[in-house]
């Protein structure tokens, strides 16, 4: 008869065999516990990934939560050698988006860059990655908003740490940014430069050179290391 005290020598030692098989049995107590944890990871998993899709979604409104890459509109080779080049993006994603490789569409309004971008998003969103989408108004806005309580640093740190950024318009047509203005932009892109984040811009300016005197050579030179750049100079889609 086994004896799991013995008054001589004290608890008497379980065979090896033995324990083994009693910690990988465990108590029901303790498989609950197991069974609990693994579900509240994969519930905080989904919330993860469902938080910035809806936040996303809200944001960008109706008009753009249907874009894809099949239905963007091309009636001309420059459109679609854009369309070419963002497909083969989009076939490495993960791969990309683990490189921190950014995407920097520029060229006039109406040309479809946020179609492309949204289209993106959704491919990402589909694959389980996390994005945060802004835009310059509304980015700016929330920076002027939080400037009396000195938070708007914490907004900067928010979308510096988001996997994937798509800022969409940082700049205004025919405008440029303020000192001000560039100094917060230059410092968000940065930090994801320096952290190898992936960012989408979309960006109102008819070249580099353009694009640079609008939101800073600083800035537009860390977002085009390495980059898809691409120009979408064609007419606008919303023209007759």
């Amino acid at each position: 008869m086994f004896d799991a005290t013995d008054s001589r020598s004290g608890p008497a030692q379980l065979s090896e065999p033995l324990e083994r098989l009693l910690i990988t049995i465990g108590s029901p107590k303790q498989e609950k516990r197991a069974r609990e944890h693994e579900a509240y990871q994969q519930a905080r998993e989904r919330e993860e990934q469902e938080v910035p899709r809806k936040a996303w979604e809200a944001a960008r409104g109706r008009r753009y939560l249907g874009c894809t890459l099949d239905n963007f509109h091309v009636t001309l080779p420059e459109q679609q050698e854009v369309l070419t080049a963002i497909r083969q993006y989009a076939a490495g994603l993960d791969a990309n988006i683990e490189a921190g490789r950014n995407v920097l569409l520029v060229g006039p309004p109406g040309t479809g860059k946020d179609h492309l971008v949204a289209a993106l998003s959704r491919l990402a969103f589909a694959g389980g990655h996390v994005l945060r989408w802004t835009s310059g108004p509304r980015l700016f806005s929330k920076l002027y908003d939080r400037m009396k309580s000195g938070g708007e640093g914490e907004l900067i740190d928010w979308l510096a740490r988001a996997p994937i950024l798509a800022l969409s318009d940082p700049v205004c047509p025919d405008g440029r940014l303020t000192d001000w203005q560039q100094t917060k932009v230059y410092d968000l892109i940065d930090r994801r430069y320096s952290n190898s984040r992936a960012t989408w811009v979309t960006l109102n300016a008819d070249n580099r050179e353009d694009a640079e005197r609008r939101i800073g050579r600083a800035t537009i030179d860390r977002l085009r290391e390495g980059a898809l750049s691409l120009a979408c100079n064609w007419p606008s889609h919303r023209r007759p």
